[in-house]
């Protein structure tokens, strides 16, 4: 540990500058980085049932239906009847989009004193004819091939079945549907279902989640390292190095072709939060050492371990058989490498080069009087702290 503090000290400007330069790099890639939805791509690619599944979408030209639910007081009105097809008609010209089915698409089959006789629900144009809608809703809704499967029990909801043909990206054609439908459906209320239309959502809430939760967790982690350093450089350099690990993991990620899923989503906010409990160590121990060598040499080894138990941790989820999980334990427990290396070449290299010697003593702060009550607390009672630890455990 001496060698590589020598090391640091003679060497450490440089060094910080080449991480600087990759973190530009890596941080090209960060935007590109992809967002897999799909919840089929979560179970094990090997599994017979999942095999299953794939061979017919293979053979009949896909097994992904989108549902798009139509609410309304008059479902068989000639302005709903009129917007149902205007959609399908919509539908269609979306590329992927194999048929649609629908109240007013819907083929009808018969019997008949010969046999039976197909035909259209709706044959030619949309009836405007309050009796002729009428016995059409009485029709429909007195066969139960149509009550309950394309029409609601209550005659409130309707259904559009849209084919999802394969080899085409999921996820962009049902967000092709909705975008369709927002922008057709008028005043009709409606509701989305099927696996296309949940990876749209799921998508949106990946990335709505990431860009909520990172200023949350980057302002919680400023506030207590203000409250624990009330300088600067004790707020500013433990969350520049955990940044520019995440950074890095996440580029990585970008780079390699590794998508976030339901699962990653939340490795930027962790390495946030657990990266930054490094550079805390180190900032302090420079406060009371006042030099890079002796830093490094005394804090050094427990910080390395520190970081080496919650990489183990993190590592640990490459047995697991789910892909994302694996994906997820690996980026995290790089993540988790990067800000240790980075807490412990670059924190020190900056004091020195700042020339911060000693951290401004700050008195009678409500944190530092609690943290003293709780040391002597600890020093004075610490038989009855672990009886009471064992007896809990």
């Amino acid at each position: 540990m001496e060698r590589f503090a020598e090391w640091v000290k003679r060497r450490g400007k440089p060094a910080v500058a080449v991480v600087f330069i990759l973190t530009l790099v890596f941080g090209y890639f960060v935007p590109k980085v992809g967002v897999n939805s799909d919840l089929i791509s979560f179970l094990p690619q090997n599994d017979p049932v999942v095999k299953v599944y794939k061979e017919i979408g293979e053979k009949f030209g896909g097994n992904t239906l989108v549902l798009v639910i139509i609410e309304s007081d008059s479902i068989f009105s000639h302005h709903v009847l009129s917007t149902i097809k205007k959609l399908e008609d919509a539908y269609k010209e979306i590329e992927g989009v194999g048929f649609t089915q629908s109240l007013v698409s819907m083929i009808d089959i018969k019997k008949i004193e010969d046999g039976i006789e197909v035909g259209n629900l709706i044959e030619g144009e949309i009836p405007e004819d309050k009796k002729e809608l009428e016995r059409l809703k009485e029709y429909v809704m007195g066969r139960e091939m149509y009550r309950g499967a394309i029409v609601s029990e209550d005659g409130r909801y309707t259904a559009i079945m849209i084919k999802v043909l394969e080899g085409y990206d999921r996820m962009k054609v049902g967000e092709e549907i909705i975008k369709t439908t927002e922008k057709l459906k008028g005043d009709l209320r409606t509701y989305y279902g099927g696996l296309p239309a949940v990876m749209h959502f799921v998508n949106k809430m990946i990335t709505g989640d990431i860009k909520k939760l990172m200023p949350i967790t980057i302002v919680l982690v400023m506030i207590v390292l203000f409250l624990g350093f009330h300088t600067g450089a004790g707020v500013f350099l433990p969350l520049l190095c955990v940044l520019i690990a995440t950074v890095w993991s996440v580029g990585l990620m970008s780079i390699t072709g590794v998508d976030l899923s339901l699962v990653s989503n939340i490795m930027p906010v962790l390495l946030i939060s657990i990266g930054s409990a490094y550079g805390i160590h180190v900032i302090n121990r420079f406060y009371e050492e006042k030099d890079i060598v002796k830093t490094i040499k005394t804090v050094g080894k427990p910080v390395i371990m520190a970081g080496a138990t919650t990489l183990a941790g993190f590592l640990s989820f490459l047995t697991a058989d789910m892909r994302q999980i694996r994906e997820f334990g690996l980026f995290s427990g790089l993540g988790v490498l990067f800000a240790l290396i980075f807490s412990i070449i670059i924190i020190p290299t900056l004091l020195g080069a700042m020339h911060i010697r000693k951290k401004k003593e700050v008195k009678h702060t409500v944190a530092k009087r609690f943290m003293d009550s709780l040391s002597l607390f600890v020093v004075r009672r610490e038989k009855v702290i672990i009886a009471v630890a064992f007896t809990l455990a």
